[in-house]
């Protein structure tokens, strides 16, 4: 009967140990793979920093004109300057080169 109690107690340790080992094994999976998925995510942070840093390149510009402009506008202090600002910011905008005046 001792031997059967034995040999129990012994497969009963043997299962507890392989257990263990078990679990610490997954668990250092799971730490391989938690540390795998950071370092992923730092990487695709990088990427979406320099996309919205190459998008800010890109930002457009709108302007509604509400002003007839003409020749000779654009005096200081008038309200048709900042329309004439507006209009050489958008010519230059389109790759025109725009000389001060």
């Amino acid at each position: 009967m001792k031997i059967k109690y034995l040999l129990a107690a012994v497969v009963l340790g043997l299962v507890f140990l392989y257990s263990a080992c078990a679990v610490n094994a997954q668990s250092l999976s799971v730490a391989d793979q938690i540390k795998a998925l950071q370092e992923q995510i730092a990487k695709l942070q990088e990427q979406l920093l320099a996309l919205l840093a190459e998008q800010k390149k890109w930002v457009t510009w709108c302007h509604t004109f509400n002003v007839d402009l003409r020749p000779g506008d654009g005096g200081s202090g008038t309200a048709t300057e900042t329309e004439v600002q507006n209009l050489q910011i958008a010519l230059e905008k389109e790759g025109f080169a725009v000389a001060d005046a």
